[in-house]
């Protein structure tokens, strides 16, 4: 933090560098004081506080590093998504989860666990027929009919998704999720043989 204070005072080049790491170490041991100490440019700066302060479960402070980082650019798909996710874990604003949730997913569709935090949030919240709405849109857009399908993209959509329907004992739609993986995929997913096993 100090040498990204003297950086800055000096105009030196490398002021961003060494803001972007007072941030990140602030983040990591919990000193967010560095969010008005160090200029910030970029959202990305915040969401390196975010990301540090997530791998300390220190849910309040990453609420508050990804806000600050939709403040400078609403339309930043990570700062969207893991805004919901430090939201998530507490279930107090569950209207600000899906809106944070949905919003990153409107950005940038292509992440296989974003869509499933999403389901999984509407399936914890018993929100079926919405939930299934939403798999139906994500599993099509993820998976077309035409193509083949990387396994990470069965591990991170539909293993976490068929873990919470289990939760909650909706074993229609987790045969309907399971069996959607194809045969090949199966022995490759950590889980799927117990969850089909349940």
């Amino acid at each position: 933090l100090v040498e990204a204070q003297i950086a800055l005072e000096e105009g030196r080049a490398d002021s961003l560098l060494h803001g972007a790491e007072a941030l990140h170490f602030s983040g990591l041991i919990g000193d967010l004081e560095a969010l008005v100490r160090v200029p910030v440019a970029f959202s990305d700066q915040f969401n390196s506080v975010g990301v540090a302060t997530l791998e300390r479960s220190d849910w309040s402070a990453a609420t508050t590093a990804f806000d600050l980082a939709l403040e400078i650019d609403w339309s930043d798909a990570f700062a969207q998504h893991y805004l919901g996710f430090s939201l998530d874990n507490d279930a107090l604003e569950p209207q600000r989860v899906e809106a944070s949730y949905s919003r990153a997913l409107e950005l940038e569709s292509s992440h296989a666990t974003w869509h499933a935090r999403l389901i999984s949030f509407l399936i914890v919240q018993a929100r079926m027929s919405d939930a299934w709405r939403r798999w139906t849109v994500s599993r099509d857009r993820l998976l077309p009919e035409d193509s083949d399908s990387p396994v990470d993209l069965y591990a991170n959509l539909h293993i976490p998704v068929a873990a919470n329907l289990l939760r909650r004992a909706e074993l229609g739609m987790t045969y309907k999720v399971l069996g959607d993986v194809p045969p090949w995929a199966q022995p490759q997913l950590l889980g799927f043989r117990d969850q089909s096993h349940r």
